[in-house]
């Protein structure tokens, strides 16, 4: 039987370590989730006093980095949180919530700040261009395929650089039981950052989710990141039974805390999805821009793409689009003046200085839905008070619910301006996003 992956123990029982004596606290049970990491302690009063629990009132500072330890293999724990605990009679058990874990060689390698960090967000692959594998197929003298050829080797990477060393890099790996014919051949394309000296993991979390961001925002669907590998150029890949090293020694990970959603087993989007524009058509030097100042754009782009990867009423997400509109016709009227720094102007002059800005056909936000009874707006302006209206609807208890269908039309043709608007911000041409604006619904 073939030992399972890191990522294939999803559910793991074993000791729990302290990294900086290597003495056992106690026993645990690692449970590794798509969207969370827990360890769960029976706890007596050795376990107590570990974990900073032995005395009244409770004060759960509990170490914020442990090492689990099992057969399989020792995992680094980071960002440790105890949220739920149970101390009566002699024994007890408390459960502890982790930011991020990784796999290690024994408790002395400190993963708790890296050098490189990889993951993979949905659509990345289509969005990049990049793909690692090749294939052509031969005929017969019928016309009948009789042959194919498959090649696979990693290309180039795309050098975006940042002071957090960003590449879009693109990998495959070959798996499979070869002895009973199953050949698996899968291709990646990993977000990559790579760093001197090893920083915590947030700050390679926020360049990660900088491309989830933008991914989004371009498919306007959840774009799902899963954080794949680590690594700490204090310990090299090296040559066997030498210290001489040969490279970067990638190590399996895992990480809640990156991203506005954690993936499965894949971060795959459905095919046949397509984004409003692309790697090509925004540039390098471009991204590069985005990533560089994608936290001053927050209060445009937080509202709006979390909105895809939460649960909510058509009221809710359509309030979280007119945030993202008033930040945008905010930051309009501070560029050309018409206001200074504190001071504000209504949301409907707001949204005629999106108008008066955006010099790419806005016929697709015009567009409504005639199939649900939502008839294509005369113009920009019949539109702007259709959804200053629902917007007054959802935000005030002075007036009726918005009518869901409608609200949600809305919502969606708001939420295309504003993707509009950041797309040409940020350089892309008008005929690719007058072209591809088409078919957003």
């Amino acid at each position: 039987m073939a030992t399972p992956s890191f990522t294939e123990l999803n559910e793991r029982l074993g000791f729990v370590l302290d990294p900086d004596t290597g003495e056992r606290i106690g026993a645990g049970h690692l449970k590794i989730a798509p969207a969370s990491i827990t360890l769960d302690l029976p706890v007596d009063a050795g376990v107590l006093k570990a974990l900073k629990l032995d005395s009244f009132p409770f004060s759960p500072q509990t170490p914020k980095r442990l090492v689990f330890s099992d057969r399989h293999g020792m995992v680094a724990l980071g960002g440790c949180n105890i949220r739920t605990y149970n101390l009566g009679g002699a024994t007890g058990w408390t459960r502890l919530f982790v930011d991020y874990a990784a796999e290690i060689e024994n408790e002395s390698q400190d993963y708790w700040s890296v050098t490189g960090l990889r993951s993979e967000v949905a659509g990345l692959p289509r969005w990049t261009g990049l793909s690692s594998v090749q294939t052509s197929s031969t005929k017969n003298d019928m016309g009948l395929i009789s042959g194919i050829t498959v090649s696979a080797q990693s290309g180039e990477a795309i050098h975006v650089g940042s002071q957090f060393g960003l590449s879009l890099y693109p990998y495959f790996s070959l798996n499979g039981s070869f002895e009973n014919g199953e050949h698996i051949l899968t291709e990646k394309v990993f977000v990559q950052t790579s760093v001197k000296d090893p920083i915590p993991w947030d700050h390679h979390l926020d360049v990660h989710q900088a491309i989830q961001d933008l991914l989004t925002i371009a498919y306007w669907r959840p774009c799902e990141m899963n954080i794949s590998l680590v690594s700490n150029n204090k310990y090299p890949l090296t040559m066997p039974r030498s210290d001489e090293p040969l490279g970067e020694l990638w190590r399996p990970a895992k990480s809640v805390r990156g991203g506005r959603a954690p993936g499965g087993a894949r971060a795959v989007l459905p095919s046949g999805v397509f984004p409003l524009f692309d790697l090509d058509k925004l540039g390098v030097g471009n991204l590069l821009r985005w990533i560089t100042e994608h936290r001053q754009w927050m209060r445009v782009i937080g509202p709006l793409v979390s909105s895809k990867y939460q649960r909510g009423t058509v009221e809710v997400k359509l309030i979280q689009t007119a945030i993202s509109i008033e930040a945008i016709g905010y930051l309009i009227a501070l560029r050309q003046g018409e206001i200074t720094e504190g001071k504000s102007l209504s949301f409907p002059k707001y949204l005629k200085l999106i108008r008066q800005t955006l010099d790419c056909s806005i016929d697709p936000v015009l567009a409504g839905s005639p199939d649900n009874g939502i008839p294509k707006f005369k113009n920009y302006d019949e539109w702007a008070d259709a959804f200053n209206y629902v917007y007054k609807q959802s935000k005030h208890a002075d007036h009726e619910l918005p009518d869901g269908v409608r609200a949600s039309i809305l919502r969606d043709s708001g939420a295309l301006l504003v993707r509009l608007w950041l797309a040409r911000e940020f350089g892309v041409d008008r005929d690719t996003l007058d072209l591809n604006a088409q078919y957003e619904r």
